[in-house]
């Protein structure tokens, strides 16, 4: 027998069908361009339910911005587990390529842009400084891992990781002004940072697969 849902997980679940929907039509749209009767239109809600999940457009987009991040996040951290013994150059690739259809699409691009134009700068500095800060904790600790196991680095590694998340970031935002600028050439960047962080002997340049910058 079925057990009916409680207010709380239906509200959930309305509230994860809009935000859904919403990815899709901001990153096929735009988000200038997509109103929020066409969300709640495409997730088969009224206007008034999406108001009662979220206040306002700029709200369900930063909450589409959460999303995504955390799905690349995870992307992202079992793509390095899968190479973690295969050396800084494999793990560059791989990690930077884990995120070719997200961060580093010109879409998705787009949609950080015109969300951040659309917030508070407090809102900005909550929730965009938040998820920056996570995605440098999480580089940090990659670079470190694969990189540095014996703990020689000299650089400062927060340092190094707000390098590596400028060159995915700026990268992207570059493509979304200029699609025609193929991802290899973001991973060859990325790569390029790395290895010139890299303590002596760790870069492993030669034996690297895949695209070169």
């Amino acid at each position: 027998m079925l057990m009916a849902m409680t207010r709380a997980q239906s509200q959930a679940r309305t509230r994860a069908l809009l935000v859904s929907e919403a990815t899709r039509l901001f990153l096929e749209r735009g988000f200038a361009a997509t109103s929020l009767d066409a969300i709640g239109e495409a997730a088969g809600f009224t206007r008034g339910a999406v108001y009662s999940n979220f206040a306002s457009k700029t709200e369900i987009g930063l909450a589409v911005l959460d999303g995504l991040y955390a799905s690349v996040a995870q992307s992202a951290g079992e793509a390095a587990a899968r190479v973690a013994d295969q050396g800084p150059a494999r793990w560059i690739e791989v990690v930077a390529q884990s995120m070719e259809s997200s961060i580093g699409a010109p879409r998705w691009a787009r949609l950080e842009v015109e969300v951040a134009a659309s917030c508070t700068d407090e809102q900005v500095r909550e929730s965009f400084g938040r998820r920056y800060a996570e995605m440098r904790a999480s580089w940090q600790r990659g670079f470190l891992a694969v990189h540095d196991p014996q703990g020689s680095l000299t650089a400062d590694p927060e340092q190094i990781a707000l390098l590596l998340v400028s060159a995915l970031l700026g990268a992207g935002l570059q493509r979304a002004a200029d699609p025609s600028i193929p991802f290899d050439r973001v991973v060859g960047a990325i790569r390029l940072v790395a290895d010139a962080l890299a303590p002596a002997g760790r870069a492993d340049r030669r034996s690297a697969s895949g695209p070169q910058p």
